[in-house]
């Protein structure tokens, strides 16, 4: 199973108001899979307990989405960078829907209110390069589920021994490293709940052979962004990501430098 971690972080309704596409399936498919698609099972929230308003500004379930995620959870294929956001927007993706996340619309929590939260999968990735190498990977960062607001998301890579950063450069995607905001998921899923977050890590050529380690930690975005999406929200509607929780980090990545 895919490693995944998330909170939600709730504030009584008073402390709030108080301004505290996909290309074709088959084209995407690793190899090793194609052959599997006939028969496969598509996603369908028939049975659900929650209304179908509750998705409709998500796009719609790619084709066998249950199938690809069951494998990709069994670890039959690993590649990250497959998933288009026609994937990562459905909650479904999140091993915490159907175990947590649903309940916030059969039973919802009616004296407060979803102000900050988040989660992300997978929590850790191993990778293997060569001097004057480089790799590509993505995690995917979403707003916890009965979270009812706009927040502001800015995210930074911090080595665990920070002499590494000499040997190992990391370049995300240039929304991630300038801010970005995650819409919200209560009473209905915005369209920008999920991000997929790309990450690029650089050996430089005269690298030693070790294993080099860091994080991205989710930090708080600039005065500068945060203006531009109050205007856009309102003060009511906006909180930054680490308001009430402070800095946390997000997903870890573990480099193995060859000899």
């Amino acid at each position: 199973m895919k490693k995944y971690h998330g909170f939600l972080f709730l504030v009584t309704t008073f402390i709030l108001l108080s301004g505290c596409l996909s290309s074709p399936l088959e084209n995407n498919l690793p190899e090793r899979t194609t052959n599997e698609i006939i028969g496969c099972i598509h996603l369908t929230r028939e049975n659900y307990p929650i209304l179908p308003a509750v998705f409709e500004n998500l796009p719609s379930p790619p084709a066998c989405f249950v199938t690809i995620l069951e494998k990709y959870r069994a670890h039959e294929f690993t590649d990250e960078l497959f998933f288009s956001s026609a994937f990562y927007l459905q909650p479904e993706f999140y091993p915490s829907f159907e175990k947590e996340g649903m309940e916030q619309w059969t039973n919802p929590i009616t004296t407060h209110w979803g102000a900050v939260g988040y989660g992300s999968t997978p929590s850790d990735k191993s990778l293997i390069i060569q001097p004057g190498g480089e790799a590509h990977t993505r995690f995917f960062f979403h707003s916890g589920f009965g979270v009812r607001t706009f927040q502001g998301v800015l995210l930074q890579a911090v080595f665990e021994n920070s002499e590494d950063e000499q040997w190992v450069q990391v370049e995300m995607d240039e929304e991630s490293q300038r801010g970005f905001l995650l819409g919200p998921t209560f009473p209905k899923f915005h369209e920008t709940w999920a991000k997929g977050v790309d990450v690029r890590v650089r050996v430089s050529p005269g690298a030693p052979a070790k294993t080099i380690s860091f994080q991205i930690w989710v930090k708080t975005p600039s005065n500068e962004q945060k203006e531009k999406w109050i205007l856009e929200r309102g003060d009511s509607a906006y909180y930054d990501a680490t308001s009430y929780v402070g800095e946390r980090t997000v997903f870890r990545v573990n480099v193995q430098i060859l000899p």
